[in-house]
């Protein structure tokens, strides 16, 4: 039987090739998935300038400080999934490196830090 000249099993074929495409279509970022990862990634910047540069220990800088509510922030947003948008969950993967680089900045107290 043929449906407007094609036949059923083609239609169903094209539909779940379809569906199948679909689920691998890469999401687009929210306003909000947006303005939280950047605000996250800034504010890891910040706190890398503050424990390198200003000298602060990890635990005095207040943009250190704030990296575990702003991260909730982008959690909540949606961020952190696998099916997280990747612009954002790269963002995401900055700001947690640069976390990681200012605390080990602070804890090295001054000593050269090297991981090659």
């Amino acid at each position: 039987m043929k449906l407007i000249g094609v036949p059923k099993t083609a239609l169903v074929v094209w539909s779940i090739l379809m569906i199948l495409t679909l689920g691998g279509c890469e999401s687009t970022p929210t306003a909000e998935q947006m303005r939280s990862a950047r605000v996250l990634m800034d504010a890891s910047e910040v706190c890398v300038r503050q424990v390198r540069d200003g000298g602060m220990k990890y635990r005095e800088s207040p943009a250190c400080n704030s990296l575990g509510q702003l991260s909730l922030a982008y959690i909540a947003a949606g961020g952190g999934k696998e099916s997280s948008p990747r612009e954002t969950e790269l963002m995401f993967f900055i700001a947690q490196k640069q976390a990681w680089m200012a605390l080990a900045l602070s804890a090295s107290g001054g000593l050269e830090t090297r991981i090659w």
